[in-house]
């Protein structure tokens, strides 16, 4: 992304609760015409910085601008700029999804009615939309939420676990959606969830938060690059060769076979493995690199044996 425009920037956002410092000065730009991922273990922050951005919760310190201004000193303005979904989308459950769109557009000023039919046809509803909320599946309130919280062309898009409860062919048609928002239609799209995976397929960035410090963000490629990848090794006895590494490699090891076993380690490290077990006596037939994932760059980032959520 060239010309990068700031879309939103957080400055020293700071929030503490008693003594526990939930999110602590923290300070990124989220750009227009990406999609960036906000990855952390449980209790890191995650939520509680969303629900600042979102005006849900106030800040001990630090600011945010939104589309250039600032929330504190021009505060609508700021806020007209945003749209977002925290937890599950509010809805009159014996109305219809246009219905309720319809009525959620007039909290907005100057939302024509062709605006409603077209973020309908954005998120895939045209066929649903005039069906009462009560008969959709989750995946399809998922949908009109989405369409609610960008029915006012919002310069940001803050969306917090917008997965969950999704299958897999939900997420899919969320992320095939949320990435033409932003590479079409230039909306900055700030995304938290768990699952990596999916986080992998559909950022362009992302940033790691852990115990309420922000602790890296990079383009998700960048971050796959830099992560030790796993490499595979098939050997005449795994159990021989995994004895003759001794501890130097204690918690690196899995996939063990019959005939072979990963092992995670630095490029660097494998002429020193390979030296190690051919002098015990263990014949190498093979050795294969399997490429870093984002999961790997965030279990190293945050130093492991830790759950996400």
């Amino acid at each position: 992304m060239s010309e990068e425009k700031v879309a939103m920037r957080i400055q020293n956002a700071t929030k503490a609760f008693g003594k526990n410092i939930a999110v602590n000065h923290v300070s990124f730009d989220l750009h227009a015409g990406e999609v960036f991922g906000f990855l952390g273990p449980n209790g890191a922050g995650k939520s509680t910085l969303i629900k600042m951005i979102m005006g849900f919760l106030s800040m001990d310190e630090g600011s945010i601008e939104i589309n250039g201004f600032d929330r504190k000193k021009e505060y609508e303005r700021a806020m007209s700029g945003l749209g977002g979904i925290v937890e599950n989308p509010e809805m009159y459950r014996d109305f219809s999804g246009i219905t309720n769109l319809t009525m959620y557009a007039r909290i907005h000023e100057n939302v024509p009615r062709e605006r409603i039919d077209e973020v309908i046809r954005t998120v895939g509803m045209q066929d649903r939309a005039k069906d009462k909320v009560k008969k959709y599946s989750l995946g399809m309130k998922q949908r009109i939420g989405l369409a609610q919280a960008i029915v006012h062309k919002p310069a940001v898009l803050v969306l917090d676990e917008p997965t969950n409860g999704l299958d897999p062919v939900g997420i899919k048609d969320l992320r095939d959606i949320l990435r033409k928002l932003a590479h079409e239609q230039g909306v900055a799209v700030m995304v938290s969830s768990h699952i990596l995976s999916e986080m992998q397929m559909m950022c362009d960035r992302v940033g790691i938060i852990n115990k309420g410090r922000l602790l890296d963000i990079k383009l998700v490629d960048e971050l796959k690059s830099l992560a030790v990848g796993q490499y595979k090794f098939v050997v005449s006895s795994p159990k021989t060769a995994i004895e003759s590494l001794g501890s130097a490699f204690d918690g690196k090891i899995s996939d063990v076979t019959e005939e072979s076993f990963g092992i995670c380690a630095e490029k660097t490290e494998v002429p020193g493995i390979i030296r190690t077990l051919t002098a015990s006596g263990v014949d190498i037939f093979a050795v294969s690199r399997t490429e870093g994932t984002l999961e790997d760059a965030y279990m190293q980032i945050t130093g492991g044996g830790i759950t996400v959520a």
